[in-house]
């Protein structure tokens, strides 16, 4: 293991790609901050850097069995960053229009569907990206409730293929629905 993360940081899967460049690339689209959820498995240990291209550590990656993310936590996590913006400008200043983006990425098998898929669901793939969403959905819930509704909040759930490493992107429509 420790072989394999020196190796990693050594060798830098992405060439150089800067986070900075990531960070202003990210604000250009509208967001302050990308934090990802992907499942525990093991198999998506190379979501952020290999399948996605994020630079390691230009966004917020925590881990749970089933993507199930601890929504407490993320709200946490959300109130840190937006007082960051508010007190230290930092990403940006809160008059810079961004939201935070909130992703979950749970996963699948194309080649053994009823057997390689998520064990947290069964390997149901439907039930999956459903708990995803709810739980995309209760996160935003809490903010909107907690804080204001419009809330700076935006939502992205994402499958991944682990036999392929393909991508099912659920693209919210112009009102931020995300149909399964």
């Amino acid at each position: 293991y420790c072989r394999m993360t020196d190796a990693f940081f050594l060798h830098d899967p992405l060439k150089g790609h800067d986070t900075r460049a990531f960070s202003t690339f990210l604000q250009n689209c509208g967001f302050h901050q990308m934090d990802i959820s992907p499942c525990a498995d093991g198999r998506l240990a190379h979501t952020i850097s290999y399948v996605l291209r994020l630079p390691f550590g230009a966004v917020r990656r925590r881990s749970f069995a089933g993507a199930m993310f601890d929504v407490e936590d993320t709200v946490s996590k959300w109130v840190e960053i937006e007082h960051s913006r508010y007190r230290a400008g930092i990403p940006n200043s809160a008059d810079i229009p961004t939201r935070y983006l909130k992703t979950v990425v749970y996963h699948f098998s194309s080649l053994n569907p009823s057997h390689e898929g998520c064990a947290a669901h069964g390997s149901n793939d439907a039930l999956a990206a459903r708990a995803g969403l709810e739980r995309l959905l209760s996160f935003r819930q809490v903010v909107e409730s907690g804080y204001c509704c419009g809330a700076s909040v935006s939502l992205l759930l994402m499958g991944l293929d682990t036999d392929t490493d393909g991508l099912r992107i659920h693209v919210p429509d112009a009102k931020g629905h995300i149909d399964l």
